[in-house]
């Protein structure tokens, strides 16, 4: 399994996308998905995040489900092939992950703290609506 051509990057993958799904990361522009909505927010910054951690994390186990049930061995007459098949195994899963969690942040429009993510459920705040309060009761 240690031979396999992409699993240092799927792992580096892993533990890339661990603090991501986690939501330890604040908002920066060098790591994580920086578009202007998440940027703009921390609401939505972890929301995406944690969207696109997750995806990066299937990507990853995908890539090691398929590194296991074909393996790759260079001295085979077919390596090329099998190499072939482990780039697509890596590339696809993570280019879809990150489409995903762009279209997820394009989504995402004013009011969205209202909304939950579907994976997350619940409520964002687990608190009733706060009840407003005509002027003249305040005094």
């Amino acid at each position: 399994m240690l031979g396999q051509p992409f699993l240092i990057p799927a792992v580096l993958l892993f533990f890339v996308a661990l603090p991501l799904v986690l939501g330890v990361l604040p908002r920066n522009r060098l790591y994580g998905v920086r578009t202007q909505k998440t940027l703009s927010d921390d609401h939505t910054w972890y929301r995406v995040n944690r969207v696109a951690g997750l995806a990066l994390l299937v990507s990853s186990g995908l890539y090691g489900a398929v590194a296991a049930i074909r393996p790759y061995d260079r001295l085979a007459s077919d390596d090329f092939a099998t190499w072939g098949i482990h780039l697509a195994a890596f590339v696809v899963p993570v280019v879809i992950s990150l489409w995903l969690a762009t279209q997820y942040a394009k989504r995402l429009g004013p009011g969205s703290r209202q909304r939950n993510p579907p994976m997350l459920g619940g409520s964002a705040t687990n608190q009733p609506p706060q009840r407003r309060v005509p002027m003249n009761e305040l005094r």
